[in-house]
This record gives structure tokens, sequence and C-alpha cells, in this order.
């Protein structure tokens, strides 16, 4: 393998490795997001008929008092939503949660994968450069 085309090599490696890294946090920040909804929504199922703090950002919360049992509305994707049981909506992040790690560990070995092939490509170039200077 000539000098450009190993530098041209890794230059692609590495374009595809920072598309892996950015879907890798975009990825994990979905994730982040899954748990808090989830673990927000287990917090309201113990708190019917008593006083609640809703965070709404900024360190700020809500005061409210759950009178009835909590329905949840769920994004399910194409911009449709649907209202379900405190239930079902744990129900449905933790297989969102599942399907984002899975993706997850999907993305750990290909970032890894590429790593490898890049550092293996450059000690090759570096092992080329060292017979030349013998």
């Amino acid at each position: 393998m000539s000098e450009v085309s190993r530098d041209e090599v890794i230059r692609r490696y590495l374009v595809v490795y920072e598309t892996l890294r950015r879907q890798y946090e975009e990825i994990y920040a979905a994730l982040i997001a899954l748990q808090t909804a989830k673990a927000l929504i287990n917090r309201l199922s113990s708190a019917r008929g008593k006083d609640v703090r809703f965070p709404i950002g900024a360190g700020a919360y809500l005061k409210a008092k759950l009178h009835e049992e909590p329905k949840v509305l769920v994004d399910m994707g194409a911009g449709v939503s649907v209202e379900v049981s405190d239930e079902e909506a744990i129900k449905i992040f933790e297989e969102e949660i599942k399907k984002a790690q899975d993706i997850l560990d999907k993305l750990e070995s290909s970032i890894a994968a590429i790593q490898s092939k890049i550092y293996e490509i450059i000690s090759a170039k570096e092992e080329k450069k060292e017979e030349k200077k013998e």
C-alpha cells in the first residue's frame, strides 16, 4: 500500500470513527432520557394522594398532588403519542432502554474495531518508515 493510499484509508476510517462516535453520543443521551423518564414514572406511581414535585428545569419544581392513577403520554414515533398506564409506560421504556443498550454495545464494538484498524495501519506505516531509515 502506498503512503498516499494509507493516508487516505486512515482519513476514511477517521470519518467513519467520528460518525460512529456521534451516533454513540446521541443514543447515549436518548438512553439517559429514557432512564430518567422511567425513574420519574416509578416515583409517581407510588405518589398517588401525596404531594409531589415535578422538575421543570433550571432547578425549579412544580408542586402538585396526584388524585388519580397517573396516565402517561408516550411518543411512539412519527408524531404519534398514546396514553398508557404508568405500568405500561414503564414496560415501553424498559424495552426502549434495552434497544438503546444493544445499539450502544454494537457501536462500541464497531468503534473498537475501527480504532484497531487505524492503529494497525499507522503501525505498518511507522514500520515502513523505520525500514527506509535503515
